[in-house]
């Protein structure tokens, strides 16, 4: 195929000024990148960046700390039998190709795809790349240039495609991929970078990466991290956020959401174990300038709070680490303390026990129900076993405990009052199950068939029912 004359001297003078350009991979470890599952899809054998999937795992992107606008990337590249890779390089989704396209059945390699609708635009396609290619196995080396809307490649040093979208014009980061219920293996070397103007790194990733403010760090696992802000609004004010590098909430997986809110329901629960002494807390996520989101990478408040404070209170001035540091200390030894443990299935729980439960779940007002007038019949609970022991593997034994003993109190005493303790514990079910479906099935079982469908029904306050003789 031969290519218009006036894209051969596009590319020749585009190529023609070599920028000097940096090492983007050391060749020695995954530094400067980052990645949800890093160990399970990426490693570095003999100064080469491998990407494997077994087929069994999900879509993986390895992506840099930094953001790019501008930029012209070169590297090496070889694989053997199908793969689906490429190099991420605009967001919401534009990719640099590399391999057979899943959707469209056929080599698309060299070719730019814009989104899941156009795919791969017709004025984007590597029409010559077969030809470009070396034999399979054989390396091959890629050039990439960005500038500003405007997208170069070649391939072995010959033109391969062009393409212009203003759509695509803003900073991102890079990022390789690996494409997910596909077996599959592709290597990189010589990954090099110019880049005149790269935008700063991500204050976020930057941390995520070790390079700053470890002091503050109070938790981290597989999805998320979280620290202390260093703009709080009360001692405590922790961010929690994803460590692949997301915009908004929008651009976070629904299963790194979850992570999040659940690490943010553990630090919640620690930091009322320390002498913070919250009142309240806030849960908050600011998405869009508009909204008052300050850095492009998403990230969720816990902001703890007291009694007379204004709803909107105006942020501290930025807080030393020196100052920060003792109170993410204070947090981390919560953490770290045995978790609370609720008394067996079935087994008579004292009042001194039944003081520890109230006070540890934030139910004040139930004890000092029970503690004022204490029901007569001692308090056993079987965990709404006639509903649930668990469900999909997720124990709902303390929503269960917790529904017991509100029932066995008679709290307050009222069906208005009953109403709202089942809806506390179907909400309590929805939040550990991250889902509405069993908390559904209770509500038509209790509220609209009546306990009279149940195989064990409940008496509403049977902590005062007299004992049968």
């Amino acid at each position: 195929m031969r290519l218009p004359l006036l894209f051969v001297l596009l590319f020749t003078a585009a190529a023609a000024a070599d920028p000097v350009m940096e090492p983007l991979f050391n060749g020695r470890d995954l530094t400067g990148w980052h990645a949800e599952n890093r160990d399970k899809f990426w490693r570095v054998a003999d100064g080469v960046l491998i990407g494997e999937s077994t087929g069994e795992l999900k879509e993986n992107y390895l992506w840099t700390d930094r953001e790019y606008g501008d930029f012209v990337l070169e590297f090496d590249v070889r694989w053997t039998g199908e793969i689906d890779s490429g190099v991420e390089l605009r967001k919401p989704n534009m990719q640099l190709q590399l391999g057979v396209s899943r959707s469209l059945k056929r080599d698309m390699t060299g070719s730019f795809y814009v989104d899941s609708k156009i795919k791969y635009p017709e004025a984007g396609q590597a029409k010559n790349a077969a030809r470009l290619m070396h034999p399979e196995g054989q390396w091959n080396t890629f050039r990439l240039e960005a500038k500003g809307a405007e997208f170069t490649v070649w391939i072995n040093g010959q033109a391969a495609a062009h393409y212009v979208d203003p759509k695509f014009s803003g900073p991102a980061p890079l990022g390789l991929q690996i494409h997910g219920g596909l077996r599959m293996k592709v290597e990189y070397r010589n990954l090099r970078l110019a880049a005149p103007e790269a935008a700063k790194p991500c204050a976020f990733c930057e941390i995520i990466a070790g390079r700053r403010q470890q002091e503050g760090i109070v938790y981290r696992d597989e999805q998320c991290v979280a620290f202390l802000s260093i703009g709080p609004r009360n001692p405590g004010h922790v961010l929690v956020v994803p460590l692949a590098h997301a915009e908004n909430f929008l651009a976070v997986p629904a299963d790194t959401m979850h992570a999040m809110t659940d690490a943010a329901h553990k630090i919640t629960e620690a930091i009322k174990r320390t002498d913070l002494k919250m009142e309240g807390f806030v849960l908050q996520m600011n998405n869009g300038k508009a909204a008052g989101q300050t850095l492009p990478h998403a990230h969720l408040h816990l902001i703890p709070r007291y009694a007379g404070e204004p709803v909107e209170k105006i942020p501290a001035d930025l807080v030393p680490m020196s100052e920060l540091a003792p109170v993410a200390a204070k947090i981390r030894a919560a953490l770290a303390e045995q978790p609370f443990e609720l008394p067996a299935i079935n087994t008579e729980v004292p009042l001194p026990r039944i003081k520890e439960v109230c006070a540890h779940y934030g139910l004040p007002d139930l004890w000092r129900k029970i503690e004022k007038d204490p029901p007569p019949r001692p308090f056993k609970s079987d965990g709404c076993t006639g509903w649930f022991d668990e469900w999909k593997g997720v124990s709902l034994y303390p929503a269960g405990f917790l529904h017991d003993l509100k029932y066995w109190a008679g709290y307050p005493g009222e069906d208005v009052e009953r109403l709202a303790a089942d809806a506390e514990l179907m909400l309590d079910v929805a939040r550990l199950l991250h889902s509405t479906e069993m908390a559904e099935t209770m509500f038509h079982g209790v509220r609209l068939g009546g306990t009279d469908k149940l195989k064990t029904p409940f008496a509403w306050g049977f902590g005062r029912v007299p004992v049968e003789k």
